[in-house]
């Protein structure tokens, strides 16, 4: 009988751990469908989709600070042929770097960036292509240290000042970035994965069949990467894949917990004790971003976030 106290004692403080864990999950509702999310030092972006009501815009969610900044690039927006909007965002923390379109037949990409203290969006980069031309304007996922850019084979990165802290220009075009652990990684069309730091120096050449590649993260232990046949750490000399469900979809790394997506899932596998288990549940499709300071996801027009020390195993989102 005290057994059976002392059981059922200690899964109802497990459950109530889970639930308070949960409670600390914070939400909002956005004005219009959630186009783009990033995620970076617990500072929440997220594009905006264009509507007859309103322009596109980009949300800067600090929810540390009870602070919900929106920024909209000056002029109109009129409705166009063939669709507007915001492709891409990023933030290292406190400034933000958006990727905009819109066009007909001719497609116009602008990318845009702006500060809480610097309010007024200032234009980086425009490009004109052909509305079925691959985009010409590529933006990756911001970090502490800096925002990477792309147009063609010029890669660009943006510090915490908003001065260049990188100019590179890669042997081909490049068509996704990720910065991380004081390196930008670069993934070209010819499928090879490229990491430099930001001070410059020797590059590392990962080689990847073209389109292998859906996504990546740069931490100290190398490249995470998530390819066609699962998800891995890749460095220069070796290859450790992660023994996650087939069809993960890598959400971030930290201190050796991978975070991914899987289905309505949000999961965490734990390299260390190698432990596998679900954080969050979320009604597909849904985005997500996991970094040293939390958790961040959207559904539609809801986005949420939870604190590091709070993203424990959690049946539902309370957000």
């Amino acid at each position: 009988m005290h057994t059976r106290l002392a059981l059922a004692a200690v899964l109802a403080l497990l459950a109530a751990g889970t639930a308070a864990a949960a409670e600390l999950d914070r939400g909002y509702t956005a004005g219009a469908p959630v186009s783009a999310l990033d995620e970076t030092a617990a500072a929440v972006v997220t594009g905006l989709a264009w509507t007859p009501r309103s322009c596109e815009a980009v949300v800067l969610w600090q929810p540390d600070q009870f602070a919900r900044r929106t920024f909209r690039a000056p002029g109109t927006c009129d409705e166009t042929s063939t669709g507007r909007g915001i492709a891409a965002v990023a933030t290292d923390g406190e400034r933000v770097v958006w990727l905009a379109y819109a066009g007909g037949t001719t497609r116009d990409w602008l990318l845009w960036t702006a500060t809480p203290t610097a309010p007024t969006p200032r234009r980086l980069r425009f490009v004109s292509v052909d509305v079925d031309a691959p985009d010409p304007i590529v933006l990756g996922n911001g970090g502490e240290e800096g925002i990477p850019y792309a147009v063609g084979r010029d890669v660009v990165v943006i510090g915490p000042r908003g001065s260049r802290v990188l100019s590179w220009r890669a042997p081909a075009r490049v068509v996704a970035l990720a910065q991380g652990a004081g390196r930008v990684g670069m993934l070209l069309a010819t499928g090879h994965l490229l990491v430099i730091g930001l001070a410059g120096g020797q590059v590392t050449d990962l080689d990847y069949p073209p389109g292998d590649v859906a996504a990546s993260r740069i931490a100290a232990v190398g490249a995470v990467v998530q390819t066609g046949t699962g998800i891995e750490i890749r460095t220069a000399r070796s290859t450790a894949p992660f023994p996650v469900h087939a069809g993960a979809r890598l959400v971030g790394f930290v201190d050796g917990q991978l975070v991914y997506a899987l289905g309505d899932q949000i999961r965490r596998y734990d390299r260390s004790t190698h432990r596998d288990e679900v954080l969050r549940r979320v009604r597909p499709p849904f985005r997500a971003e996991y970094d040293r300071r939390g958790l961040a996801w959207v559904n539609g027009r809801r986005v949420c976030w939870a604190v590091r020390v709070a993203v424990s195993p959690g049946p539902h989102t309370r957000c």
